[in-house]
């Protein structure tokens, strides 16, 4: 009996200890299941990716929505989550999932933020002026700005210094001061007067007789000259940057000096019984002839002084005048508190209340996101004198002294637009469609200057450093040529630089810069469909299959031997390239969108498809710079409808027979 209950024991024992295992085994495969379907989910989430190095040490968190961030994966459980984008050195970048589409990869730029640069001289400088890369920046006593990192050219010159060059480096998230010390100025005085053998004195101190050559640095030196029985001569030089060499060669007037007079300040108007003495160049210090029987009345006035007056007899020897300063009172106020700069001094900000000297005075008022506001203004003595500014934003003051129409140093003439939302692209059901026409919802934000001509074959010569007269548009241009072509044409004209080129080749695009770019092809499709309409339309003269007379350049019966196929029934004149302009502007105020040349335009080629709940704010196409790039637009060897339609695009990137450009910058 025990032996049977002890086997059944053993037997139940070893069920139990079989079910565990089979337990142990199913939690595991189902954690196993789990971990393999959180790996595949995972996996499928999409992946931040970043330019340049910016994921060395970055980091993702959730700002609103419903998220998980998980090494560079997002899971995002809300279309509407935010998510905040982080790395040392570089501005935080915010990406709101609802406006990024669905894709494998999120591409963030990651701009380096700037970092602060301030610079002192070891000495007082004089008038200075301080650049950057050749740019002016300030002519304050030392320089405080903030810069991108990277290598620059200091350069810091003075009213008495040589210009000071120095290379700096700037390291991203490192804060930067340095000092600097000019050389002064080394410059020479040659003094001669007429009569010869007059004493010299400079700054009080003898340095000999006339004719008499002086070896100077830079700076204000002042300058006697006395000789007996004559009248002495009095001036203040400069040895300056401007004019380091000075030369003087005085007449000397017999007679006695009288009664001389210091004046403080100098360069102030006297008058000697109601007659101007000229003390223009005196060093503060003159001579007053007094009558022997009589007397001599004198009075001095400089602004922002209070005058003086004063009676001089034959027995005076010398006699000094010093005048008093005057102030009042300055309020400065604006709709917005703002940096106030007086004379290019920063002051404080808005409001503010200043007791300044009786003077003219330029301010500026200066906010980030807003224009730059002047006004020049007088101060009354023992009064206020309110400046009351309007700032408006940067779009706004932009907008206010921006044109409808501009003409650029080439003689190119700019339209501005304001471009609406509309749906690029083209449903499958349109004639001639292509599958890489794909729709998009846009927006846009920003206000454009779109050139109305293509780029000719002159102004690509200018840019050569050739000469040209040919008006017809530019060809077999490729598009980093057509790139580089607009970075020529922004330094020309002072604009900031949209593309990065490296070896030739354009690396990267600061589409928020207002240099000249290509249109991207959103803009250049809203123009061809939308622009001037009330209505998005398939071609650019509108929806029908006919195209009207004039309408552009193309494959016509002129061009028959030239093109393989033409249009029989449609005639424009041109069997090749036309001038440019050779046909009516169409609805937009845009010139040959249909014919003569297709357009490069800014965006790499992309297939990616897009998020039919998205809309695109400014798209300009995937950010990296791929090998090919969108061209848009017919030309003059189009005959099919399908190249016709504004939705039409190809991708290339070297030039070729019937593809040119024509050019766009952003208003503000």
């Amino acid at each position: 009996m025990a032996k049977a209950f002890d086997q059944r024991a053993e037997l139940a024992q070893q069920r139990a200890k079989r079910a565990r295992l089979i337990q142990r085994v199913a939690i595991t495969a189902t954690l196993a299941a789990a971990m393999v379907v959180a790996i595949i989910v995972w996996a499928k989430q999409p992946a931040v990716e970043f330019e340049d190095g910016a994921d060395e040490a970055y980091s993702l968190s959730v700002q609103s929505g419903s998220a998980i961030t998980l090494f560079n994966r997002i899971i995002s459980f809300d279309k509407n989550a935010r998510i905040e984008v982080s790395a040392l050195g570089y501005i935080t970048q915010l990406i709101d999932l609802k406006t990024v589409g669905r894709g494998k990869y999120i591409d963030v730029f990651m701009p380096l933020a700037p970092v602060s640069l301030m610079v002192q001289s070891t000495e007082e400088l004089e008038s200075p002026s301080w650049f950057v890369n050749d740019e002016w920046l300030s002519s304050d006593e030392s320089l405080a700005i903030e810069l991108k990192p990277g290598s620059y050219t200091l350069k810091v010159g003075s009213l008495f210094t040589e210009d000071l060059i120095q290379e700096i480096t700037l390291i991203k998230a490192q804060d930067n001061t340095l000092k600097v010390s000019p050389s002064p100025v080394l410059g020479s005085l040659v003094i001669e007067s007429s009569p010869s053998g007059a004493e010299v004195v400079v700054n009080d101190d003898v340095k000999g007789a006339t004719p008499l050559q002086l070896s100077l640095e830079g700076g204000r030196v002042q300058l006697e000259l006395r000789k007996d029985k004559y009248v002495s001569q009095f001036e203040s030089i400069e040895i300056s940057a401007l004019a380091p060499h000075v030369e003087r060669n005085y007449r000397l007037r017999p007679g006695t000096n009288g009664v001389r007079l210091s004046l403080s300040p100098s360069g102030g108007t006297l008058l000697v019984n109601g007659r101007p003495l000229d003390v223009s160049r005196n060093a503060g210090v003159t001579n007053v002839e007094v009558p022997k029987t009589g007397t001599a009345k004198v009075s001095y006035s400089k602004p922002g002084y209070s005058s003086k007056a004063l009676v001089l007899s034959p027995a005076d020897s010398s006699a000094s005048i010093s005048l008093d300063k005057t102030f009042g009172e300055l309020a400065v106020e604006s709709n917005v508190p703002a940096q106030v700069f007086i004379n290019n001094e920063a002051k404080g900000s808005t409001p503010l209340s200043l007791q300044l000297q009786t003077l003219n005075y330029q301010i500026v008022l200066k906010k980030l996101g807003f224009g730059d506001e002047r006004k020049q203004v007088s101060v009354k003595a023992n009064q206020t004198v309110k400046a009351v500014f309007e700032m408006t934003t940067l779009k706004e003051a932009s907008l206010r002294q921006s044109p409808p129409r501009v003409t650029n140093s080439l003689g190119m003439t700019l339209m501005q637009f304001m471009p609406k939302s509309f749906v690029m692209g083209a449903p499958r059901s349109e004639r001639g469609q292509k599958a890489h026409e794909i729709q998009r919802k846009v927006e846009f934000d920003r206000h454009i200057y779109v050139s109305t001509h293509e780029v000719t074959e002159a102004a690509f010569a200018v840019f050569k450093g050739k000469r040209s007269t040919v008006k017809t548009p530019v060809r077999n241009v490729s598009w980093d040529e057509a790139a580089l072509f607009c970075n020529w044409l922004s330094q020309k004209e002072g604009l900031p630089l949209v593309y990065t080129v490296r070896n030739g080749r354009v690396v990267d695009a600061d589409l928020s810069s207002t240099g000249y770019r290509l249109p991207t092809e959103a803009e250049w499709e809203w123009l061809a469909k939308a622009g001037g309409k009330a209505a998005p339309t398939i071609f650019v003269w509108g929806n029908q299959y006919q195209i009207p007379e004039g309408s552009g350049n193309l494959a016509d019966v002129s061009a028959k031997g030239k093109a393989s196929v033409f249009l029989s029934d449609y005639s424009d004149g041109f069997a090749e390239l036309a001038p440019i302009g050779s046909y009516d502007a169409e609805r937009s105020g845009m010139f040959d969108m249909v014919g003569n040349v297709s357009e490069w335009v800014h965006d790499s080629y992309s297939r990616t498809p897009s998020d039919s709940d998205v809309s695109y704010l400014n798209y300009a196409g995937p950010r990296s710079m791929n090998a090919e790039h969108v061209i848009k637009g017919s030309n003059y060897l189009s005959e099919s409808w399908a190249e016709l339609r504004a939705s039409m695009r190809l991708a290339f990137r070297a030039g070729n027979d019937t593809t040119g450009f024509r050019i766009a910058r952003y208003v503000y």
